[in-house]
């Protein structure tokens, strides 16, 4: 409810001099996000607030130790209102001491905080697939293989890989590499003629101190159906020779 002060003034006849109240909004309760986080890893902050003021307009705010501003909301609230929002900030390359704030204007009236978040160090990773054979009749297996590898040239430990189809984005496999990042397998052949495009992709990972970045492998082609018909043809050409030699012979 709106408070009003009721004076007299100095003139006459006498008038009213109304004053409104504002808000007057304070933390309550603090969600803080998790720490490490990668880089460009969104950062969530739930801040719980109690209007202790009358109605209006509030922001709600998340700053760094430099003062710079994450992220910002501006609310709107009534009189003995309370509630939570949550506002996000994507993680910086850097580690951060961050504080939550709401006020009114520009004027923080409660603060919260504060709160260390660590940047997880971001990986290189690069990835290798091999398709074997590259002609194989329809439904007949494919064999795979590759290489997961670090660029710092760490061993990337046990990995989850999977071979998809270039063009559709069907998963075709899903294998586990070895601790050198190795891994192998097989899948089907599709049961239609044609040329099949296919790579293998690695999601990411994140460890205690740092990241593993996702990766993908160059698209590898295979011929399909391309065997019988090449026989076939080798067949067709064998009996066209033997025809036409009787044909010529003494």
């Amino acid at each position: 409810m709106p408070l009003y002060e009721i004076g007299r003034s100095s003139s006459t006849p006498q008038s009213l001099v109304v004053s409104l109240a504002v808000p007057a909004p304070r933390i309550v309760g603090i969600s803080w996000p998790g720490s490490p986080k990668a880089q460009g890893a969104i950062c969530t902050t739930g801040i719980t607030y109690r209007n202790d003021g009358g109605d209006g307009d509030i922001f709600l705010r998340v700053i760094d130790s430099a003062g710079n501003v994450l992220t910002s909301i501006i609310q709107s609230v009534a009189a003995g209102e309370q509630g939570t929002v949550t506002i996000s900030f994507n993680m910086p390359n850097r580690d951060i001491i961050i504080h939550a704030q709401v006020g009114v204007g520009t004027n923080p009236t409660s603060a919260a905080g504060p709160r260390t978040i660590t940047v997880l160090l971001a990986i290189a990773t690069s990835l290798t697939l091999s398709l074997n054979p590259a002609t194989v009749d329809p439904g007949e297996p494919v064999n795979y293989s590759g290489k997961l590898t670090r660029a710092d040239a760490q061993p990337p430990g046990i990995r989850t890989i999977t071979v998809i189809d270039d063009v559709s984005g069907t998963l075709k496999a899903t294998v586990s590499t070895d601790s050198a990042g190795n891994y192998s397998g097989s899948f089907t052949a599709p049961n239609t003629a044609g040329t099949y495009y296919y790579s293998s992709e690695f999601a990411g990972a994140t460890l205690a101190t740092y990241s593993l970045a996702p990766s993908s492998s160059s698209p590898r082609s295979i011929a399909v159906g391309m065997n019988y018909a090449l026989n076939i043809a080798a067949a067709l050409v064998t009996g066209i020779t033997l025809l036409v030699a009787s044909l010529f012979s003494p």
